[in-house]
């Protein structure tokens, strides 16, 4: 695990009030699980940026977590939008991502970041989202990461024919589908 730093500039350094912690990585790479245990450590909320949770109609095809996988965390996601209303524009997302924070900011001070979308980080780094913070961040590397395969592996069928009678991905895409407006935004999915 690889953890780094990125510091305010100094004409920022009087506006510093949160330090963000970003968990970075890939599916199964256990992004989920590192930022779920150091929120449960630090009692920080999880700012969850990935635009495919922001659907819960779509929790088996996005691996949403239940409020028992979370552990008495407190979990934020940018939005919580129907399928049929389509994509947040990447933009938005920068621009939900920054109200939330302003939000967030009174409530102490850290804030961890669950993020596999490098491009959304890259995006917010971009537009200044992040830059009265202290920053701290980590990548979890499926390549030094034992049993990751076998993970991916199980995650898909998991997906495929849930053992806990949820729905599978192929008939949540369908019921997703069938409501949507267009089918546009599922072909991204």
């Amino acid at each position: 695990m690889d953890v780094q730093t990125r510091k305010p500039t100094p004409q920022a350094e009087f506006l510093l009030d949160m330090r963000l912690h970003i968990v970075m990585g890939t599916a199964c790479s256990g992004v989920e699980t590192r930022s779920v245990a150091l929120a449960r450590t630090t009692d920080a909320p999880v700012v969850v940026l990935d635009q495919l949770q922001t659907y819960p109609e779509l929790a088996t095809t996005s691996d949403r977590p239940s409020r028992s996988q979370l552990d008495g965390t407190d979990r934020i996601y940018l939005a919580d939008r129907r399928v049929a209303e389509g994509p947040i524009p990447f933009g938005g997302c920068c621009d939900r991502l920054h109200v939330i924070l302003d939000v967030l900011r009174s409530r102490g001070p850290m804030t961890i970041l669950e993020a596999r979308s490098a491009p959304l980080i890259q995006a917010a780094l971009r537009d200044g989202v992040l830059d009265n913070h202290t920053v701290t961040y980590e990548y979890r590397d499926p390549n030094t990461l034992p049993g990751h395969h076998d993970r991916l592996l199980r995650r898909v069928r998991r997906k495929l024919a849930p053992a806990d009678h949820s729905r599978p991905l192929v008939a949540e895409l369908v019921r997703a589908a069938e409501r949507a407006r267009s089918l546009k935004f599922l072909e991204t999915i």
